[in-house]
């Protein structure tokens, strides 16, 4: 959970108020975090120019974040978002991208309505088969409960944010002063020793009492949750519901048959030698002299034109209309094979056409073609008739019907779902084996609460899955009873790393006064250390893979001496640096460029952020610091409060 928070906490101003974050609500029902489409009911935060921001806009805010944070963590809840600092990025958002719109307004930028379709027409969301789909967009802004006013304000704001910012960030350059010392730091070497004290080898064998095991479940109660789950009503809808209005009729068929005679019609493909010449006797001339016998070729060789020159290859009447004209190929389609066109004038001057081969292919007739034009009409229909379908049933939704009473009118089998976690999972059936249509289910299950109109979701080729939550069940630790066995392992396990940390502090200790690691760890009949040498590039470079003791060596000065908590109470390191050595940038000379550009980026960033700063100032703003700590308060406070 706390690697979440990290990655969505990181450089948010910048990512924030550069990248188009708005778009990402119809993705993961995140709203604008910008105020855009908030207002300052509810109490009054802060105020910015002549703009209120209000606790009921950062409220709505602050749970589709939640909402969307849980897609990625069921363990995320309003309180721990709070807490971990999600409640004040959304504040400073708030505030700064509102200055920055008041500023902007005030120097002219603005985004015309079609830069806003622009944008909307992008939004996968909003796209069937990768073109704009408008039913697809009102259903999305329907979930979402948006207009498409309040889209387009908060897009423009968007594109406005972005022609203020990118030029700032931009124009940002670092010095090979700065730049050159981080450089020789990624190319230094360390060589240190690891040494470790596996829990296992210091365990009590003799088992903990209940009491203990009550008290350690007690303290650790956090780490027995179980994710919330959610059950789901659902109805699958597909072909068959479609089945008789998918029929072609017989006039559609033909129709069909007529429409598209290119496919189905007799055709007749010609290899063809041309001559072109600007002159009309000389055209003329080489027409007369080809129809009394004389070889075509030789005759194009008189005029100067080659082999290559003349061949045209396999053409069809209308391709070849469409690089000449309709009166030339007419004729190049009227000469009979092995017989020479006359002269015939067109743009590109006067053509001379042979007939070198003629290839006939016959038609299809209409029965022979019926199976064919029937799949496709077939599947047309059917797509159409799903389609007016959904939005029928989504109409009904909207009219406030329910879910029981869509699936009677069209006659569908409504099924449920156990408590699903996020993850299709049943804490209560290890062995439940989801249905394949429950992925589609799940994904707008989990997008939904309790009380909220079923929504209709795709869920493959010809089907979709109508969906409403019928209860929320919260997450909670699992009863001590039916986990006793493993929190008294864990118990077990804890008390062990408690002693293998204090080993650890000893031998630390005699390693730091000049006793050899390899020695103390023998003496404490422990395994022998592990020596190892890296470049601190090549660590970064495999980024949260590195293992800790080796990042641990990497922060230590030359002969430091540290102890570090393997994972899961495994034990605990000992970690020695032995030699340091100091970069070689002539080893590596590209290494300055890629450093420049990460510093030019980060500067980039920090520019963002000063800019912003300074906007907010020169518009004006005021922070309600009070009502924001009792806001703040109460939504990590009753949320806290519950769980206790």
């Amino acid at each position: 959970m706390i690697s979440f928070f990290r990655r969505v906490m990181s450089s948010w101003v910048v990512l924030g108020l550069l990248g188009l974050v708005l778009i990402a609500f119809i993705v993961t029902g995140v709203g604008d975090p910008f105020g855009g489409m908030g207002g300052g009911g509810g109490g009054k935060l802060a105020t910015v120019g002549r703009t209120a921001i209000g606790a009921d806009q950062i409220r709505q805010q602050l749970d589709r974040a939640v909402q969307a944070a849980r897609q990625q963590d069921p363990r995320i809840d309003t309180a721990n978002y709070v807490k971990a600092g999600g409640f004040d990025q959304i504040i400073s958002q708030s505030i700064i991208a509102e200055a920055i719109k008041q500023w902007a307004d005030k120097q002219g930028f603005d985004a015309s309505r079609r830069q806003v379709d622009a944008e909307i027409a992008t939004i996968p969301a909003f796209q069937i088969g990768g073109r704009f789909d408008q039913k697809s967009y009102e259903s999305a802004l329907a979930q979402q409960k948006l207009s498409d006013r309040e889209l387009r304000e908060g897009l423009k704001g968007d594109l406005i944010r972005k022609q203020v910012l990118l030029p700032v960030a931009a124009g940002a350059a670092v010095s090979e002063g700065i730049v050159k010392p981080y450089a020789q730091l990624l190319l230094e070497e360390r060589t240190g020793t690891v040494g470790i004290i596996p829990s296992r080898l210091v365990a009590d064998a003799t088992p903990p009492a209940n009491a203990d095991v009550q008290a350690f479940y007690g303290r650790n109660s956090h780490r027995y949750m179980l994710p919330e789950r959610r059950t789901m009503r659902y109805a699958i809808i597909g072909p068959e519901q479609v089945a008789q209005a998918s029929i072609p009729t017989e006039a559609e068929i033909r129709k069909f048959y007529d429409t598209n005679q290119a496919a189905y019609g007799a055709s007749e493909k010609r290899t063809l030698s041309q001559v072109v010449l600007p002159d009309a006797a000389a055209a003329k001339a080489l027409a007369a002299a080809a129809k009394k016998g004389e070889a075509f070729a030789a005759l194009a060789a008189k005029a100067g034109f080659g082999a290559g020159d003349i061949a045209l290859g396999e053409q069809g009447q209308a391709q070849f209309a469409a690089a000449t004209s309709p009166a030339v190929a007419a004729a190049a389609f009227a000469a009979p094979v092995g017989g020479t066109t006359d002269a015939i004038q067109s743009d590109y001057g006067w053509h001379v056409v042979h007939i070198d081969k003629v290839a006939k292919t016959p038609g299809k007739t209409l029965e022979a073609a019926r199976a064919e034009i029937t799949e496709k009409l077939t599947a047309q229909k059917r797509e159409e008739a799903l389609s007016d379908l959904v939005g029928k049933i989504e109409d009904s939704f909207g009219n406030g019907q329910n879910l029981g009473d869509v699936a009677k009118a069209q006659g569908l089998t409504v099924a449920a779902t156990p408590p699903l976690t996020a993850a299709g999972l049943n804490p209560d059936d290890p062995a439940y084996k989801a249905p394949p249509e429950l992925g589609a289910v799940l994904k707008a299950g989990y997008t939904l609460s309790s009380d909220d109109d079923p929504v209709v979701e795709e869920a493959g080729k010809d089907h979709y899955a109508i969906v409403a939550v019928s209860e929320v069940v919260e997450a909670a630790p699992l009863p001590l009873a039916r986990i006793k066995d493993m929190v008294a392992a864990d118990l077990v396990r804890s008390r062990a790393a408690d002693k293998a940390r204090a080993l650890a502090s000893q031998i630390a200790a005699k390693v730091k006064v000049g006793t050899p690691l390899a020695k103390a760890l023998a003496e404490a009949k422990m395994p022998p250390p592990q020596t190892a040498t890296n470049r601190r590039i090549d660590l970064a470079a495999r980024g949260e893979q590195v293992p800790p003791p080796l990042a641990l060596m990497f922060t230590m000065p030359p002969g430091g001496v540290r102890t570090l908590a393997a994972p899961n109470d495994q034990g605990w390191f000992i970690v020695k640096v032995d030699e340091v050595k100091k970069g070689d940038l002539a080893s590596a000379p590209a290494i300055m460029e890629s450093t420049r550009a990460q510093f030019n980026q980060f500067a980039g960033d920090e520019y963002v952020a000063q800019f912003a700063r300074a906007v907010a100032a020169d518009v004006g703003m005021k922070r309600n610091e009070q009502a924001i700590r009792k806001l703040k308060g109460e939504l990590a406070g009753e949320t806290a409060a519950g769980e206790q």
